[in-house]
């Protein structure tokens, strides 16, 4: 993200950074600054005074991560689904419509 902020000549000031995307949302919805995150986790939340923004650039990525539970076996429907959805992933096109 940061690169592609300095391929069209624009200096983020990054106060902050969280993985706690309902603080961020908190923080925007108070006024102090902006956020990029994915569509799919600002639409779960509910902000009167936060609008979203698409960005549309084929170009820009996002790492995609599965989360379990650690010290727990996979069963072998989820190895399927992992398995499955990296083959996949590439092809898929995610959308905010």
């Amino acid at each position: 993200m940061i690169y592609e902020c300095y391929k069209y000549n624009f200096k983020p000031s990054i106060q902050l950074e969280s993985a706690q995307w309902d603080f961020i949302l908190s923080m925007v919805n108070e006024g102090f600054g902006i956020a990029v995150m994915p569509y799919s986790v600002s639409s779960l939340l509910n902000f009167e005074k936060i609008t979203t923004i698409p960005i549309e650039n084929d170009e820009m990525t996002m790492d995609i991560n599965f989360v379990v539970k650690s010290h727990k076996p996979l069963s072998t429907p989820l190895k399927a689904f992992i398995e499955y959805t990296k083959e996949h992933i590439q092809t898929m096109k995610f959308s905010n419509t």
